[in-house]
């Protein structure tokens, strides 16, 4: 008799399990068999790192924008109406080097991208090169072609979640349904001056954002295991890499964290590293006064606001801002300058002191024309 309850028992989990497989299949909710078809699309900004291997798989683009969270307010057709081509916006927050080459890895096979364009955020390259941004495991059964490891995604919790959410249609997740702002925040935030500087301590402004340390050899091993082979591997993928602009007051924290030499070296480092590789090209917002020293450009001292993000997709399409060896000896002159001479207490009293400009998407940005440091 317990034999023969037990039996039933196994049988009725696994026709709950097939069943729970079957749905998730079905419904498909991280896209990860198939574009979107049965149900209108959602994009979960709180799980980009299950839905973009998918995504990379089975939309139609030969443009990928990615990288933190400082690329996610980009618009692919803004990109498009000002590059050509057709563009998807792969952009994960936090990502690590060693995220965004899984992604990429994932992407790249399908021999889709003709040219990936990324910001290059330093502290994505601290720690080891397996470093991911996140504290839970990475998913690496969504981002291989192996069928039988699917089954944490087919009987994931979180799947069949969302599986039930979408057939029911609720909204019980965060997430948007435009293909065009997958993972954009834009809407959701303000851009003036005494918002970005909110709850800073201007002795110790890394306080709020606990950004690690970095080393340059650490920074050096984890472009070598996750990006160098990508790049070396698809010559006929142009690789667009962005160093996006921060607050001055960012330099400041480095500067109180003795991290401002190490990110200068990293960046001649790569500059050199990468001379020969003629697949890949470098643009540098970072050291525009007109842009890093108005705060009324940002949320954050690290995050600006999407006319920013839309002023630098065209300036890159004209060709501006491209780093050549003369351009980034200026421009880190002015950054190691910038970053010693800046009073974090003054800068950020005269921010709280500044009133709003009432544009709650941010104030235009029109690029003054190159590096006006270097004038």
């Amino acid at each position: 008799m317990a034999r023969r309850f037990a039996v039933g028992l196994l049988a009725v989990a696994l026709a709950l399990a097939a069943a729970v497989c079957v749905l998730n299949a079905w419904v498909d909710p991280f896209q990860h068999y198939r574009a979107a078809q049965r149900f209108p699309p959602r994009f979960y900004n709180a799980w980009q790192r299950y839905e973009n291997p998918g995504i990379a798989r089975h939309y139609d683009y030969d443009r990928i924008i990615t990288g933190s969270s400082l690329m996610e307010c980009i618009v692919p057709e803004d990109v498009d109406r000002a590059m050509g081509g057709k563009t998807v916006n792969l952009s994960v927050s936090a990502q690590t080097a060693y995220d965004a080459g899984e992604l990429l890895r994932v992407a790249l096979a399908t021999g889709k991208p003709k040219q990936v364009i990324m910001n290059l955020d330093y502290n994505a390259f601290s720690g080891p090169p397996d470093r991911s941004g996140f504290t839970e495991p990475f998913p690496t059964y969504l981002y291989d072609d192996r069928l039988w490891n699917d089954v944490p995604y087919l009987l994931g919790v979180e799947t069949t979640r969302k599986s039930l959410e979408t057939l029911a249609g609720l909204h019980w997740s965060r997430f948007n349904t435009d293909p065009q702002r997958m993972w954009y925040w834009g809407w959701e935030h303000q851009f003036f001056a005494a918002k970005a500087v909110q709850g800073l301590d201007p002795a110790n402004l890394n306080a709020r954002f606990h950004q690690p340390a970095r080393t340059l050899a650490g920074m050096q091993a984890s472009f070598e295991a996750n990006l160098a082979p990508l790049i070396e591997r698809h010559r006929d993928v142009r690789f667009t890499f962005v160093y996006a602009p921060y607050s001055i007051l960012v330099w400041s924290d480095f500067r109180q964290r003795g991290q401002v030499e190490v990110t200068l070296a990293f960046r001649d480092w790569l500059f050199e590293r990468t001379r020969r590789d003629p697949n890949v090209e470098f643009f540098d917002f970072q050291a525009e006064p007109a842009l890093v020293t108005d705060l009324d450009y940002f949320t954050d001292i690290y995050h600006y606001s999407p006319k920013v993000s839309k002023a630098m997709v065209e300036a890159i399409a004209q060709g501006r801002y491209r780093l050549t060896r003369e351009t980034l000896a200026r421009n880190d002159a002015w950054l190691r300058k910038a970053a010693a001479e800046t009073d974090p207490a003054a800068v950020i009293a005269e921010a709280r002191a500044r009133p709003s400009p009432g544009i709650p998407d941010g104030k235009e940005f029109i690029p003054p024309g190159g590096y006006a440091q270097a004038q």
